[in-house]
């Protein structure tokens, strides 16, 4: 929550108010209404495929929204897949990176995050599962 509340990018949710609710030990957060649902239910709808530009442009918007984080916040998403993708609405082509839940900030010109592998396995870079990597992933190291 801490890197999505500095995100000010037209493509990546919008965090507009964080409710602490201490009656019920519960968090709400406010963002923006997306009612095209997300990519993968998107995906899921038709049989074909996406159309080439849909794609292409789905794509330039994701990787503004990356950009954005990478080099001006130092943030890694580490869960990009298509839940994690929402469509504005059901015409617009405008889609929005959400969930940052696995997130965290990273140093410049390092490649290492935190020891600990977050994010969903089968979206997960190959070299993640390299022998001697993946057994430091299921022990936590």
């Amino acid at each position: 929550m801490s890197c999505l509340t500095r995100l000010n990018h037209k493509y990546i949710i919008k965090l507009r108010e964080i409710i602490d609710d201490p009656s019920s030990e519960r968090v709400y957060l406010v963002m923006d209404f997306c009612d095209g649902g997300t990519l993968k239910e998107k995906l899921e709808e038709t049989e074909s495929g996406l159309p080439e530009t849909q794609v292409k442009r789905y794509f330039r918007c994701l990787l503004s929204a990356l950009h954005y984080c990478h080099e001006v916040w130092n943030i890694a998403h580490r869960d990009i897949k298509p839940e994690n993708i929402m469509l504005k609405s059901q015409t617009d082509e405008e889609i929005f990176l959400c969930d940052f839940g696995c997130s965290e900030f990273f140093q410049p010109k390092s490649d290492r995050l935190s020891k600990a592998t977050k994010g969903t396995y089968l979206f997960m870079a190959p070299e993640i599962f390299k022998t001697g990597v993946s057994e430091k992933v299921v022990k936590g190291r």
